[in-house]
């Protein structure tokens, strides 16, 4: 099992509050094919609602963070950009 970066740990205590920090996990856990279940158990059962989980696949398709084949999701060029600019985001807030 890998250590969770610091980095990581502070993007799940934000994720719960944070639909931004959602939508990062969420083009994270999508860089290879998913399923939208497989998504879901991404972003952690515990903090996202099936509800929440579509709406956030819809706002991440209309956005064009994602796109969806067949039957699963994966990342754009933008999502992936979006993700890269969201961890440099949380670095910042990590400075001293």
């Amino acid at each position: 099992m890998t250590e969770i970066s610091s980095l990581e740990r502070m993007l799940l205590e934000i994720r719960k509050k944070s639909r931004y920090a959602l939508l990062a996990t969420m083009m994270n856990a999508c860089k290879k094919p998913k399923t939208k279940y497989e998504v879901y158990l991404k972003l952690g059962l515990k903090y996202t609602t099936y509800a929440q989980l579509k709406s956030l696949l819809a706002t991440a398709l209309k956005l064009k963070l994602l796109e969806k084949k067949d039957s699963q999701y994966v990342t754009t060029e933008k999502g992936k950009t979006y993700a890269k600019k969201f961890r440099r985001l949380l670095k910042l807030l990590q400075e001293e």
